[in-house]
Formats: structure tokens, sequence, C-alpha cells
């Protein structure tokens, strides 16, 4: 068989499999879209009340990155450092679980974990994996405790570093 041929067969699959992420990413997109639209309800209504500057900057970043793919591509690379920065501040007694999270709270993380995998599902799959591993460890090591500080210091990283998201109108030019 020349090169000729195995470059086209290769060349052959990869479209193949590029058609096929394609069609789990429309999948996924439809599947979550009613997800997508109680997050926004959700998020409108904590807007609207009495909110903090960081809650309302939260919600804010889950609002506007529901739709990102680089969200799960960048949990890929912050969470490990998240977690080792959550569990040794917990760990030298510099975080505290005074910090209550009300319902309202957790309906968002989920809403936005489910939009943001949707968005990626590539490097939600592969988070998801990474995230098991450092959660069973840590859980192990430290505690369920240093695990919640690693997911808060990990919450608090992500919107630092990805966000605010940049809006752009749909007639502008790309900055």
């Amino acid at each position: 068989m020349s090169a000729e041929h195995v470059f086209l067969r290769y060349a052959a699959l990869v479209l193949v499999y590029m058609l096929a992420y394609f069609f789990v990413l429309r999948r996924f997109a439809s599947f979550v879209q009613p997800y997508r639209l109680r997050m926004a309800q959700l998020g409108e209504e904590i807007l609207a009340g009495r909110v903090t500057a960081a809650r309302a900057e939260q919600i804010s970043f889950f609002l506007d990155n529901a739709f990102s793919g680089w969200v799960m591509a960048g949990a890929i690379l912050v969470f490990p450092f998240a977690v080792f920065w959550g569990t040794a501040k917990y760990a030298f007694g510099g975080f505290s679980l005074t910090a209550q999270f009300d319902k309202d709270d957790q309906k968002m993380v989920v809403l936005f974990a489910l939009s943001a995998f949707a968005a990626n599902p590539l490097c939600g799959t592969i988070f998801a994996m990474e995230a098991a591993i450092f959660v069973f460890i840590v859980v192990m090591l430290a505690g369920q405790s240093a695990l919640m500080a690693a997911i808060g210091e990990f919450i608090r990283l992500e919107t630092l570093l990805l966000g605010p998201a940049k809006k752009v109108s749909p007639g502008a030019a790309w900055p």
C-alpha cells in the first residue's frame, strides 16, 4: 500500500471522528438546553435580589460562560493547582468553612457544570477523570472538609482566570 493510500485512509478516519464528535456535541447541546434556560432564569433571579459583589461576579461568570468550550479546557489546567492550594490553605488554617452556599448557589454550580460539559465534552470527560482522581486522593488524605476548601478554591480560581467573559456583539470585529 502506498503512502498516499495510508494518508487518505487516516484522513478519512479523522474526518469520521470529527463528524461523530460534532454529532455528539450537537446532541449534548440540545439535551442541556432546558437546563441552560433554567440556569439563566435562576441567575437572573439571584442577581435581581440583594447579593454581594463576589456572588454577583460568580453568577455573572456562570451566565457569561455557559456556552464556552474554554471552561472545561481551563478546568483541566486549573483544577490540580486549586486542589493543592485549597488543601494547603485548609491544612494551615487559612480557610474556614463559614461561607455557606444556599440551594440556589448549588443549583447554579451544577447547571453551569452541565452546560460547560456539553460545550466541550472531550475536555469535560478528561476533567471528570482528573477530578475523580484528585477527589479520591484529597478525601483519603485530608478529609471532606479539605475537599470543600479545594473545590471552593477551584471555583474562585476558574472565575479569576477565565472571567469576566468578553462580550462581542454580532457585527463587531473580533478582538
